[in-house]
C-alpha cells in the first residue's frame, strides 16, 4: 500500500489521497503549524500509517503531536498505533465506540468465527485480518479530546472547527472546517449500508458551510460545483 503524493488544498492544509474510490484506504488530512502537524484521520493500517510518517518527516513536516477521527471506522483509526499524539480529538460517540474496541479480543480466529455468525461482516473481518500484520499492534491512540457539538482550535494563524454531523452511516461523524476554506467531511454522506447511494440532505448541508474544497474519505477533492454536480446525478 503506497502512499499517494501530498496534495496540497490550501495555506497550511494539505491531503493524502486514497486510491480513487477505495473503501479500505481513506484519504488523511494533513495540518501543519509552527511547531507540531495535525492528521485528520489515521490511515488504514500501521503499515500505512508508517509510510505517512515517513513522508511527513522526509519533507521536513514537524512532529505530529493531534489526530482528528471523523468517525470510528476500522480503516480510519487503526493506522493511529504507530502514532505518538499528545491530543486525540473525537465526538463522544466515536470515544465511546473505540474504548469497546479495547475490550473485545482481536485475534484472527474470533474474525473468523465471527464471519460465520454474521456473513455481513466479511468484507470488514477480512480486510482487517488483512492490515494487521501483527496483532500485538492494536493499540489504539484513544481520545483524550472529546465534544458532543462542536469544538473550535487556533493554531498560528488558522482555526479548524470541529462540527458533530452524525448521519446514517456512522452517528459520530464529524466534519472538520479550516478557515483557509478546507473542508473534510469522512464518510458522512455515505448511505447506511455503505452503497453508492448518497445522502442527498447531508451534501446540501456540507455546501451550506461555504468551503471552497470539500474532502471526503476515499475520493480525490471536490470542489462545491462536484458536490452539486452529485446532487444533480443521484
Amino acid at each position: 500500500m503506497d502512499v499517494s503524493p501530498l496534495v496540497a488544498l490550501g495555506p497550511q492544509v494539505w491531503v493524502y489521497t486514497a486510491r480513487d474510490g477505495s473503501r479500505t484506504q481513506p484519504n488523511i488530512g494533513v495540518i501543519c503549524t509552527a511547531q507540531h502537524t495535525i492528521l485528520i484521520d489515521a490511515g488504514s493500517s500501521p503499515r500505512h500509517a508508517r509510510r505517512v510518517l515517513a513522508d511527513l518527516y522526509a519533507q521536513g513536516f514537524p512532529p505530529v503531536r493531534t489526530l482528528i477521527y471523523t468517525h470510528h471506522h476500522w480503516d480510519h483509526v487503526l493506522g493511529s498505533t504507530s502514532y505518538h499524539p499528545t491530543r486525540v480529538i473525537a465526538h463522544d460517540r466515536c470515544a465511546a465506540a473505540l474504548k469497546s474496541w479495547t475490550q473485545r479480543h482481536w485475534a484472527i480466529s474470533t474474525l473468523r468465527d465471527e464471519i460465520q455468525r454474521t456473513p455481513e461482516l466479511t468484507a470488514r473481518n477480512q480486510a482487517v485480518i488483512e492490515v494487521l500484520e501483527d496483532w500485538h499492534e492494536m493499540r489504539l491512540a484513544m481520545p483524550n479530546l472529546t465534544f458532543t457539538d462542536e469544538l473550535t482550535l487556533y493554531e498560528d494563524d488558522l482555526s479548524i472547527t470541529v462540527r458533530h454531523v452524525g448521519g446514517a452511516y456512522a452517528d459520530d461523524s464529524v466534519v472538520v472546517q479550516t478557515s483557509s476554506g478546507v473542508l473534510f467531511v469522512g464518510d458522512c454522506y455515505t448511505s447506511a449500508d455503505g452503497s453508492d447511494a448518497l445522502d442527498i440532505t447531508m451534501l446540501e448541508r456540507l455546501l451550506s458551510y461555504g468551503n471552497r474544497v470539500i474532502v471526503d474519505g476515499h475520493h480525490a477533492p471536490r470542489t462545491p460545483a462536484d458536490i452539486r454536480a452529485l446532487i444533480a446525478d443521484a
